[in-house]
């Protein structure tokens, strides 16, 4: 996917934009919808849906909000996005997601279950960066969503950069209270 037009080099849907304008776009996701609460720590400016892959799998776009000036992921001189902020990024994109288009109520606690990640290539500073999120897996439980998987790709300048796969599951606060008070209790029991 690339997100900037052939003809021009500019950013798709902006037609004044251009790649410098990138990281000076100030327009970001609602900080409760990717969980956070400072909103200096929202890092995903927008996403949309896309049309559904050839297997009827869900697919969305979603357009990273990268702050270069960012104290924690950029305590020291980077040239590159760094790599931990780009998969929280994709796990704040997958929050938003889980929202927004499949109405998981924000009561839920999100637990991440499984992830793997890939880098083939840096992420560069100068230009927008995007990540192509297609949702593989959905699990009900009681006719209620449970978990979503996904398959992402970061691209950059339509340059595919690495993958981030991931399974996370949403759970009320009171059974994963429970869960993990079970958990807890099956390990003071256990003797060795």
């Amino acid at each position: 996917m690339n997100l900037q037009s052939p003809a021009t080099g500019r950013l798709a849907g902006t037609p004044e934009a251009t790649a410098a304008d990138a990281f000076a776009m100030p327009a970001k996701l609602d900080r409760a919808i990717v969980h956070k609460t400072d909103p200096v720590n929202v890092f995903v400016a927008s996403i949309e849906r896309a049309d559904a892959t050839s297997e009827g799998y869900d697919t969305f776009t979603a357009t990273l909000a990268i702050d270069p000036h960012h104290a924690f992921f950029f305590e020291h001189p980077l040239d590159h996005v760094p790599g931990l902020m780009m998969i929280e990024a994709t796990r704040q994109s997958g929050t938003a997601i889980s929202h927004r288009f499949y109405d998981v109520p924000h009561d839920l606690v999100f637990v991440l279950n499984s992830l793997e990640v890939t880098f083939e290539h840096f992420a560069e500073l100068h230009a927008p960066l995007s990540v192509r999120f297609v949702i593989v897996a959905k699990t009900y439980r009681h006719d209620r969503l449970s978990a979503l998987a996904c398959e992402t790709q970061w691209l950059q300048l339509g340059r595919p950069l690495g993958t981030m796969n991931a399974r996370w599951s949403f759970s009320s606060p009171t059974l994963l209270a429970r869960l993990r008070h079970s958990a807890k209790a099956m390990k003071a029991g256990d003797i060795h």
